[in-house]
C-alpha cells in the first residue's frame, strides 16, 4: 500500500523505508519478539499524520492511475489539512484505559491456571490545527499532535510474578505557507516533524527494546491553471502545470539491553533443571507443558537513516482527442544502516543420565545441566547506500456518448535492481442506462523496495558456529567452529527482476430508483 496526497507535491510522503525480515509489531508480542534481525519503527511512510489532520482521505485498490507508482496493494489519496486563506482551526482530545473493556480471562475450559492479572492500559491524544490569512495573498497552517500510549501486564509465569510495561509517545508538527500570485499560481512551503519513541519490555522473555524514529520533511510547490495553452502546436485547455521538490530525512534506533542472547530450557520433555531458578522457575507453569524456554539478553543496538530528494513535474489537460496527463519523477537517496553485532546462543545439549561435562569458568553459554552447543555470531557493520530512481507517466482518456476509457503508461528505473520497469494501466467503462455501468481493467503495479534490498544486500548475517559438548567423562565443551558463513540477502545477486502485481478487474454498478442506492 502506497500514500498519496490528493494534490501533488507538498503533502506526499511516501519516502521511508522498510525492513523485509521485520517481525510482528512490538505491541503483538509474540513467540520469543524480538526476533534476531528484526528492526522496529521502520516504515514504507516516514510521515503519519494523524487522521484529526486529515480533510479528506480516498481508498484506490483497483484499476489505480498510472500518476501513482512503487506499490502492489493499493493507494490511499489523503489531503491534509492545508493553508487557507479562511481562519479556522480545530482542538481535539480523547482517552481511554482499560475500564472501557472487558476481559475473558482463562483457558478453554474456564480455568485460570496461572492467575494472569487483567491486563492494564491507557492511550490519549491531543491535537491542535490552525489556519488562516497573512495579508491578502499568503496563508498559514499549524498543526500539532501527541499520542501517548502505556500498557502493562504479566510475565510470562515461568519468570515470576513480575510485570512488564510499555510506554509510546508520538509527536507530529506541521507548518505550512502558501502564496497566491497575480497570475493564478499558488506556491506553498510545508514542513513536517515526527518524533515517536517507545520503551518496551518482553513478557515472553527477559529482554527489552527502546524504539525511536524521527522523521523530517521539507516540500515546495508552484501549481498553476491556464484557460488554455498551445504547446507546440496542439491547442489545450484546462491546463494544469505543477513542479515540487521534497527532502526528507529520517532516522530510527533500536537499543537492546544486551548483545548476547540466550535460549535455555527449564523443562524439555522429560528433562528438568533448577540451573536458573535465581531469575526462573519453570514449575510455575502448567505441568501439561512440555516444554519450558527461558530466554534472556539482547540483540544489539541497531539505527538506520536516510535522505532523500524528489523532484517531480505534472502536466495535464484537455485536448481534441480527450484528455491527457503527463509526469516526471527523480529521486536521489542516501542511506546507512549500522549496527554493534550480537552473539545468539540457540540449541543446547542437555545432561541425562549418564552423561556428564564440566563448564570453563569464563564459559557464560554453558551451566550445570545444559550447554549451548550452536550460535550465530554477527560481527559489528556499518552499510552505507546511494541510489537513484527515475520515472516518467502518460495517460490518455476520451469519452464517449455511452462509453470511456483511460489509457495509461509508468515507467520506472533504479541503479539498485537495475531494471527498467513498464507498467501498462487499462481501463473501459460502458454505461447504456442513466443507471447501469459496467468497467473492465488490466494493471501492472511494481513494488518500490528497490532502497531496502540494497541495504540487505550489505548486512552480514552472521556465522553459523559449533562445537562439540561432551556426553560422558566430564570434560569441557569444545572450541566454537564456524560451520558455515551465512553471507547477505542477495537480492541483486540473484538478478531479481522487480515484485509486481497484475491485476484484472470487473465491476458493475446500479443506481435504484426507488431509494437512489448504489
Amino acid at each position: 500500500m502506497a500514500f498519496y496526497p490528493a494534490r501533488l507535491g507538498a503533502d506526499q510522503f511516501p519516502f521511508g523505508n522498510e525492513d523485509p525480515y521485520g517481525g510482528t509489531e512490538l505491541s503483538r508480542d509474540s513467540g520469543t519478539a524480538p526476533q534476531l534481525y528484526d528492526f522496529f519503527g521502520m516504515h514504507a511512510q516516514s510521515q503519519f499524520v494523524p487522521a484529526e489532520l486529515v480533510e479528506a482521505a480516498e481508498v484506490n485498490d483497483s484499476s489505480i492511475s498510472a500518476e501513482h507508482g512503487g506499490f502492489q496493494g493499493g493507494v490511499v489519496n489523503y489531503e491534509p489539512f492545508k493553508p487557507s486563506l479562511e481562519s479556522k482551526g480545530k482542538l481535539t482530545y480523547s482517552y481511554q484505559d482499560d475500564s472501557s473493556v472487558s476481559y475473558s480471562l482463562g483457558t478453554e475450559d474456564g480455568d485460570n491456571p496461572d492467575d494472569v492479572a487483567k491486563p492494564e492500559f491507557r492511550k490519549r491524544n491531543l491535537t491542535f490545527s490552525q489556519s488562516g490569512p497573512i495579508g491578502e495573498k499568503w496563508s498559514y497552517v499549524l498543526g500539532f499532535s501527541r499520542q501517548t500510549g502505556w500498557t502493562r501486564k504479566d510475565i510470562e509465569p515461568q519468570y515470576g510474578d513480575a510485570q512488564v510495561e510499555s510506554e509510546s509517545r508520538s509527536d507530529f508538527y506541521r507548518v505550512g505557507l502558501d502564496y497566491e500570485f497575480d497570475n493564478g499560481g499558488t506556491l506553498s512551503v510545508t514542513g513536517n516533524v515526527t518524533d515517536y519513541e517507545q520503551q518496551w519490555d518482553a513478557s515472553s522473555s527477559l529482554s527489552g527494546v527502546d524504539v525511536e524514529s524521527r522523521a523530517s520533511m521539507l516540500a515546495t510547490q508552484y501549481e498553476r491553471e491556464y484557460g488554455s495553452l498551445d504547446i507546440l502546436g496542439a491547442a489545450m485547455s484546462n491546463v494544469k502545470l505543477s513542479f515540487a521538490g521534497i527532502y526528507t530525512d529520517n532516522e530510527s534506533v533500536n537499543q537492546h539491553s544486551d548483545t548476547v542472547w540466550f535460549t535455555w530450557y527449564g523443562r524439555y520433555n522429560s528433562y528438568g533443571t533448577d540451573a536458573f531458578d535465581d531469575w526462573r522457575d519453570a514449575g510455575r507453569v502448567d505441568g501439561s507443558e512440555s516444554r519450558v524456554a527461558c530466554r534472556r539478553g539482547g540483540a544489539g543496538d541497531r539505527s538506520y537513516e536516510d535522505k532523500n530528494l524528489n523532484l517531480s513535474a505534472r502536466l495535464s489537460g484537455d485536448i481534441p482527442g480527450g484528455s491527457f496527463k503527463s509526469g516526471l519523477d527523480v529521486t536521489k537517496a542516501r542511506a546507512k544502516r549500522e549496527g554493534e553485532g550480537l552473539t545468539f546462543n540457540s540449541a543446547t545439549s542437555r545432561l541425562t543420565d549418564g552423561s556428564s561435562y564440566t563448564c570453563a569458568p569464563d564459559d557464560p553459554a554453558c551451566s550445570d545441566t545444559q550447554a549451548h552447543r550452536i550460535r550465530i555470531l554477527q560481527n559489528p557493520y556499518d552499510v552505507r547506500i546511494d541510489a537513484m530512481k527515475a520515472g516518467a507517466v502518460l495517460q490518455f482518456g476520451k469519452e464517449f456518448q455511452k462509453f470511456s476509457y483511460t489509457l495509461g503508461l509508468r515507467a520506472d528505473y533504479n541503479d539498485v535492481l537495475k531494471n527498467t520497469d513498464v507498467a501498462p494501466r487499462v481501463k473501459a467503462t460502458w454505461k447504456p442506462p442513466d443507471r447501469f455501468s459496467a468497467s473492465l481493467g488490466a494493471n501492472r503495479y511494481y513494488s518500490d523496495n528497490y532502497l531496502a534490498y540494497a541495504i540487505h544486500d550489505a548486512i552480514p548475517r552472521g556465522l553459523n558456529q559449533r562445537r562439540t559438548v561432551p556426553t560422558s567423562g566430564g570434560g569441557t565443551p569444545g572450541d566454537w567452529n564456524t560451520a558455515r558463513d551465512l553471507g547477505g540477502y542477495y537480492y541483486s545477486q540473484g538478478d531479481l527482476k522487480t515484485p509486481y502485481t497484475d491485476e484484472i478487474t470487473l465491476g458493475f454498478s446500479y443506481r435504484d430508483p426507488w431509494s437512489e442506492g448504489h
